[in-house]
């Protein structure tokens, strides 16, 4: 009907469709998250992958087989084998979704429309985006491998240049970014922000690692063995930091936001939260309801007195040419708003823009951010309103950002004391009462009749309930990323480990004993790890500040004890990594070692 509009979650029920917009906020920072560790794994596989097949692309090339030709051979077996991952990811995707749509199935609607194949293909072009993005450099490089490796095992192809290789990933990565926010000016800054990330960790890694020998003569042998082992492979050591550390700020990123959702939540709807309204509240009975409830030991709201009506003109020009039945500004032009009036700034409200209240005997107004932008709103504009009747009129001096997602009362106008007092008005308040008291609201009616009492403890149990339903989604997507993280850093340790494990099987063949190449081993990737640790732990907080006021709406805050755990768990992780991959090959004898090598 052109006279009606449906309303959404978000509309009706903010406190709600904030909840659920913040989580969908969060499945795609973990989706980005996930697809940035996936990119690290990608690389670093595929980077051990060509430096294997040098020797056999050599012999190919012996054979004749031109440059194009072998490239063109490795594409395809990696473009059929991102196919076949890709599809048996989606097939896994759509099997854990018929499991949680049966676990909610009490939550959920009847015959739900089943996954489309055009989100299936997006899975399967995201993957090989993916893998065209961070496999193709390498491959490249194997391309140029020359015959005459055949004769000299030292003989390595030029890398590709760093543009090439940078460039592409951080393409696909920004394609990819463009995809889920829509924002191109986001995906810049993003983009601008992750290179920035690289370069600093770059930077500090290298400079970490020129110092990380200087103790090696005071504490013994192994540190000695590690630190010329950082140094000789310095390039390598510095790539691995920038995996760690990649890799190390998503998972960070996905439990830094994790921690502060949930605690917001819990904030945003405490046990106490008001579970009553008490409206009509009459002048006079404003003093003996507030000492009621003291007596009764419940703590209640402040009482915002109200009066009813509507805007109708801005400077003078009808208000219906602004805005429009989309918006917020639906809620001014259709309807008459509660107004009212206080000298101290509500407490979950905040000043975006002016100032609160300016001397002068004018009437102000403050209007809700949000409304104001729907109707085009500027400070100093004139309001009008029709009160039953009578006209009033208010100077715009401040705009407000709400949060409607709190069980307090909200107003979409607060007018400066005094500006509204003329007007009929009543009063309103909430208040928390337990279950076990419940019988203080008869005793609360008898003394109070003229007063109507609103019970919203059906609606906050609702609520409580998708908090958990929405919280539980969190924890499994946190689960599932962690899972993810710890995957790759297990496998880039694995990927790096060939020249490590060349030199220790010569050490071994000279007479060095088990014992201190695995000391060595331990302190190598230990260091590297607790590096990469504090780099990440920086970066993700100072990531984290900017995520969470800008696509959040939270008030962002330090993690100082991210910054003290981060590395220490790190450094063990990845060092344990190291020494779990490599414990297979120090058993065995250096002549096969070299063989498998």
């Amino acid at each position: 009907h052109p006279g009606q509009r449906i309303l959404d979650v978000h509309e009706d029920r903010p406190e709600v469709g904030n909840a659920l917009k913040r989580a969908q906020r969060y499945l795609g920072l973990t989706t980005l998250s996930v697809i940035l560790i996936a990119g690290c794994a990608i690389a670093m596989s595929v980077r051990r992958y060509t430096e294997r097949h040098y020797d056999l692309t050599a012999i190919l090339k012996c054979f004749g087989l031109r440059t194009r030709a072998v490239i063109s051979l490795y594409v395809v077996q990696f473009l059929l084998l991102g196919i076949v991952a890709s599809l048996l990811g989606c097939g896994l995707a759509w099997l854990l979704q018929e499991v949680a749509v049966y676990l909610l199935r009490g939550l959920l609607p009847q015959g739900l429309v089943p996954a489309s194949s055009t989100v299936i293909a997006f899975g399967v072009m995201t993957g090989l985006l993916m893998l065209l993005g961070f496999a193709l450099p390498p491959l490249l490089r194997l391309g140029r491998c020359a015959p005459l490796r055949v004769l000299r095992r030292d003989l390595e192809p030029t890398p590709s240049s760093a543009w090439t290789v940078y460039g592409l990933a951080f393409a696909v990565v920004g394609l990819l970014l463009w995809q889920r926010t829509a924002d191109a000016w986001i995906t810049g800054i993003i983009l601008g922000g992750g290179l920035l990330v690289i370069g600093v960790l770059a930077l500090v890694a290298w400079l970490l690692l020129r110092l990380v020998d200087l103790p090696g003569a005071r504490l013994g042998l192994a540190w000695q063995f590690a630190a010329r082992s950082l140094s000789h492979h310095r390039p390598l050591a510095i790539s691995q930091t920038l995996v760690f550390g990649i890799t190390l700020i998503a998972m960070l990123l996905t439990v830094l936001v994790r921690t502060e959702l949930l605690a917001e939540w819990q904030r945003q709807l405490p046990r106490d939260a008001p579970n009553h309204f008490a409206l009509n509240v009459f002048d006079a009975d404003v003093p003996r309801m507030s000492q009621a409830l003291i007596t009764a030991g419940i703590r209640a709201s402040a009482f915002y007195p109200i009066v009813r009506g509507r805007l109708i003109a801005v400077n003078g020009a009808d208000v219906r040419t602004r805005g429009s039945s989309e918006s917020t500004a639906d809620a001014a032009l259709n309807r008459d708003l509660s107004l009212t009036w206080s000298a101290e700034l509500p407490e979950e409200n905040r000043i975006t823009d002016g100032v609160w209240w300016t001397e002068g005997g004018t009437a102000q107004v403050s209007v809700e951010e949000q409304l104001a932008k729907n109707l085009e709103l500027r400070l100093g504009d004139r309001l009008s309103f029709n009160i039953a009747g009578s006209s009033q009129e208010a100077v715009v001096t401040s705009f407000r950002r709400v949060r409607w997602d709190t069980m307090m009362p909200n107003f979409f106008m607060i007018f400066s004391p005094g500006s509204l007092v003329t007007h009929p008005h009543t009063y309103l308040t909430s208040f928390f009462v337990p279950t076990e008291n419940k019988a203080f609201l008869r005793q609360l009616t008898k003394a109070f009749p003229n007063v109507s009492l609103l019970e919203v403890d059906r609606l906050l149990q609702q609520f409580q309930t998708i908090l958990q339903q929405v919280g539980g989604a969190v924890e499994y997507l946190l689960l599932f990323a962690l899972l993810a993280g710890f995957t790759v850093l297990f496998a880039a340790v694995r990927a790096s480990l060939d020249a490590r494990l060349y030199l220790d099987a010569v050490c071994r063949a000279l007479g060095a004993r088990q014992v201190l190449l695995r000391r060595s081993l331990w302190i190598e990737f230990g260091a590297l790890g607790f590096v990469a640790g504090l780099l990440a732990a920086l970066c993700a907080d100072l990531v984290a500040w900017v995520v969470f006021e800008r696509v959040f709406n939270m008030q962002p805050q330090l993690h100082f004890l991210f910054w003290l755990a981060t590395p220490l768990i790190a450094g063990a992780a990845i060092g344990a990594a190291g020494y779990l991959n490599a414990r297979a090959f120090l058993s065995k004898s250096p002549l096969s070692v070299f063989r498998e090598i």
